[in-house]
């Protein structure tokens, strides 16, 4: 068939840069209940760990663990939640993972996080403000460490709420969601690195109850933690060649981003990190969370279905859950004003995501008689008709396979944008005797740091290209086999 691409870009956005936002004082943060606890590990290392809750500290109460990569005194400002359960009596538990920030250690990504979480669960029941019911919280490098921990199924732990964690889940050929069929994704992964990947990490020569009792100090507030690093570079360097020096001609600090490429996604390197698999068992109930514009929300949905299939009990089994909507990385539009998918037309966007996790929480760590999980296994937002629909299964009932070959007559060209207004690529097709609007961000708007976003794309030149496009007909909407169902079907 005959397709005249005029402009065609579709986007792929790189993990959110989270450690880069500005400082700000947060009230709630500043008055921690316990602040920068040294919680000793297995081997001796100290992870820094707060807790926020409200009244006594001889008060048992349900807490909620988030181990964070991205700094522990930023987490409340990531999501209205956390200061709602603390004002609900919960007791929210914030840790630096190992070797990043305030925690002591050697950061390694992806390694170690079952043992570190487990003995934090340990530490956590000996705590008199506990009552020996945890859940999991968190988005993005945070759902991620909460899925590993699940798989080790502590007896403390009730209840997971996984946003945007599909990094967390080993699937062939997808580590760390670094790969697509083989391919390794510079935009998405260099980006990471250069932000977020440094292993180089300041602090006092201090351990235990002295390296305590610094970070709750005043003088430690202004603090260094970590090295300089001129993003604005990265971001101009990523356009150029050749990609093998890119974070070394960028001026990054010291980090794994050689490994990563050079390793192969199904090779050792990748297979010994601390991966949620197919022979892990889950015994809790979760909630996930994800978006159509994410980079992971297929592997998500493969994981909530392999943890119903892998669950421990039919309770747990009938209680994995998953919400899709229109947004970007960890971007859950509460309120329409919210929704970031740049020029794209969209409507009926919002959800209330937060009285969801509320109810979640409540239901499972307080025995609250809500009916929250008396709902269908997936809530998802199609794109093209502006609505949220149910479905009691993934894939879709009645869904069509179609089994044409993706040929590309030629090349694709990648293109990195760097560019802070959003552009909104849409492209008119015919396939078949359907009239196609396929869309596509061409800057990684709505992230949470929008001016230092980058996005991976494809453009296709000015002319008449020869294509088969394998795809899946679902009412008025496409799924193409390689993206994420972004195609408008009239």
């Amino acid at each position: 068939m005959e397709i005249d691409f005029r402009r065609f870009s579709i986007s792929i956005l790189i993990v959110l840069l989270f450690g880069l936002l500005p400082v700000c004082s947060d009230s709630l943060a500043d008055s921690a209940s316990l602040k920068s606890q040294m919680v000793k590990m297995r081997d001796g290392v100290h992870l820094s760990t707060d807790v926020y809750f409200e009244g006594e500290v001889r008060k048992g109460r349900p807490s909620i663990l988030i181990r964070t990569v991205y700094n522990k005194n930023y987490v409340f400002r990531w999501n209205p939640v956390w200061e709602k359960l603390v004002s609900q009596g919960y007791a929210i538990v914030i840790q630096d993972i190992r070797g990043r920030y305030e925690s002591e250690g050697s950061y390694q990504i992806a390694r170690g996080r079952r043992e570190d979480g487990w003995d934090t669960l340990e530490w956590i029941l000996s705590q008199p403000w506990a009552n020996g019911k945890v859940g999991l919280g968190g988005c993005s490098y945070q759902g991620e460490t909460q899925i590993v921990l699940e798989a080790t199924k502590h007896p403390s732990l009730v209840v997971g709420q996984p946003q945007s964690a599909a990094s967390g889940y080993y699937r062939p050929g997808r580590a760390w969601q670094s790969f697509s069929g083989g391919a390794f994704e510079l935009g998405q992964t260099a980006g990471w690195f250069a932000g977020e990947g440094t292993n180089v990490f300041y602090g006092p020569n201090l351990t235990g109850e002295s390296r305590s009792d610094w970070f709750n100090d005043k003088r430690s507030h202004n603090y260094k933690m970590r090295p300089d690093f001129d993003f604005n570079k990265y971001l101009k360097n990523i356009k150029t060649l050749p990609t093998i020096s890119l974070l070394s001609r960028s001026g990054a600090t010291p980090n794994d981003f050689d490994l990563w490429r050079a390793n192969t996604p199904d090779g050792d390197y990748f297979r010994s990190m601390d991966l949620v698999d197919a022979n892990d068992r889950i015994s809790v109930p979760n909630l996930f969370f994800d978006t159509w514009y994410d980079y992971g929300s297929r592997e998500t949905l493969m994981m909530a279905e392999q943890f119903r299939q892998n669950a421990t009990t039919d309770l747990v089994k009938h209680n994995q859950f998953v919400v899709i909507g229109p947004g970007t990385h960890c971007n859950f539009p509460q309120r329409e004003s919210e929704k970031s998918v740049g020029n794209r037309p969209l409507d009926n966007v919002a959800y209330d995501y937060e009285s969801l996790q509320l109810n979640w929480f409540n239901k499972w760590l307080k025995g609250e008689d809500n009916n929250i999980n008396q709902r269908p296994f997936l809530t998802y937002y199609v794109m093209g008709e502006h609505k949220w629909r149910y479905s009691d299964s993934w894939p879709l009932k009645n869904t069509k396979y179609t089994q044409n070959k993706l040929i590309w007559t030629k090349a694709a060209l990648g293109i990195m944008t760097t560019d802070t207004q959003p552009k909104m690529a849409m492209e008119e097709c015919l396939i078949g005797k359907s009239l196609v609007k396929i869309y596509g961000i061409a800057k990684g708007s709505g992230m949470i740091h929008p001016n230092m976003a980058t996005t991976l794309g494809y453009t296709l030149e000015k002319k008449i290209i020869k294509v088969r496009i394998s795809f899946l007909r679902q009412t008025r909407f496409c799924w193409e086999a390689s993206m994420h169902p972004i195609l408008n079907c009239q």
